[in-house]
């Protein structure tokens, strides 16, 4: 076990820094997750919202457009995806929809166009304005397959619609404390990444130093005996760090945390920190100067967790900057707490995307080991 004892010893040089990153991460944890928190009375209140009409003004557009009038507060905006996007982000607007090209020819006909919504994440004055806009469409749907004309349709939904009901929210902390989880482990993204992966590859890049891989050779220790060592350390400080956000969280949210989701939430990070532990080694046995393994680091922890959504939610960012996000295993991981956020019934068909994404990062962990594998070898025999 001397490798492992040596391999503590090098550890220990950056408790100072785990401790920073940890103080650091937890009072950001606390201000996202404070911000994230959003009153949940459930009160009519009207919501700012932008529309984009495609379609001509036919009768039930205008009647569309009359009861998100008398629902919300209208906001003037350009036709442009970045300064809406723009205005979802700085809560100008909390909801934005557009209507399509044809769509009342295509509704009054049956079909089922689709209007395309952007919502400010886990609010509830967006998702109250989305629950407005189904109910309007869901009876005017009924009434056209009824073969009402679109001046039918408008004065019976402008009656229906006047028709209110009290509403009683039940335990409505719950979603809420689930939702500050899943801001919680996003952010967590880029702590995982910036601690698991320097801590992982500086110690490998100790290990791997031309001196130390001829002693180890020339040793009576076989290299698998010591490769399974380095593995075993490596793996108990990812586990430690992974635990230490674990309590972190307890402490923030309680027995939320072992929820069914909660215990969703703590296996798709323990999963993700295995991959990290990948990519440390990877970068461990890659890269020969220390300089340059810090400034990579800072690149693909920030990197990560800007393109994936860690800071700003995935629903922000543009097709473009999703679909280069793809590539990395922090767009999984960061896809898959918001699934679990979203999670209202534990079933297999809902919790399919959970394991098929938790598959794709396992995927990831397997092909980083293989390089590694590889990379060894090749500089094995050229020692």
């Amino acid at each position: 076990m001397t490798v492992f004892k040596n391999y503590l010893k090098i550890v220990k040089q950056f408790i100072p820094t785990m401790l920073i990153y940890i103080v650091i991460f937890s009072v950001f944890a606390v201000l996202a997750s404070s911000s994230n928190q959003e009153s949940t009375d459930f009160a009519m209140t009207k919501p700012n919202i932008a529309i984009i009409n495609n379609d001509s003004e036919t009768v039930f557009i205008n009647t569309i457009l009359y009861y998100l009038d008398e629902n919300s507060n209208i906001i003037e905006i350009e036709n442009d995806i970045n300064k809406i996007k723009d205005a979802l982000y700085y809560n100008e607007i909390n909801f934005f929809l557009e209507i399509p090209e044809n769509f009342t020819r295509d509704f009054m006909k049956g079909n089922e166009p689709q209007i395309k919504t952007k919502k400010i994440p886990n609010s509830y004055s967006s998702i109250y304005m989305e629950m407005l806009l189904n109910r309007m469409l869901n009876i005017s749907k009924v009434y056209a397959k009824a073969g009402m004309t679109e001046e039918q349709i408008q004065v019976s939904i402008k009656e229906d619609l006047t028709q209110e009901s009290d509403v009683i929210m039940i335990d409505s902390n719950a979603p809420s404390k689930i939702r500050q989880i899943s801001t919680f482990y996003n952010f967590t993204n880029y702590t995982f990444l910036a601690l698991s992966v320097s801590i992982v590859a500086m110690v490998m890049h100790a290990f791997t130093s031309l001196k130390i891989k001829r002693r180890n050779y020339i040793s009576s220790t076989s290299i698998k005996n010591i490769n399974s060592q380095l593995f075993m350390g490596n793996f108990i400080v990812i586990s430690l760090i992974w635990l230490i956000f674990a309590v972190i969280a307890f402490a923030m949210y309680g027995k939320d945390i072992f929820s069914t989701q909660g215990i969703l939430f703590l296996i798709n990070s323990f999963i993700f920190c295995i991959t990290t532990l990948s990519i440390g080694f990877l970068l461990g046995i890659t890269i020969r100067s220390k300089e340059a393994i810090n400034g990579i680091i800072n690149i693909v922890a920030l990197g990560s967790s800007f393109l994936a959504g860690a800071f700003v939610p995935q629903e922000l960012l543009g097709d473009f900057v999703l679909s280069i996000a793809r590539v990395l295993p922090s767009y999984w991981f960061i896809v898959n707490n918001n699934i679990i956020a979203d999670l209202s019934v534990m079933s297999f068909n809902n919790l399919q995307p959970i394991i098929f994404n938790i598959f794709i990062l396992v995927g990831y962990t397997i092909l980083f080991f293989v390089l590694t594998n590889v990379i060894t070898k090749l500089r094995q025999k050229s020692i």
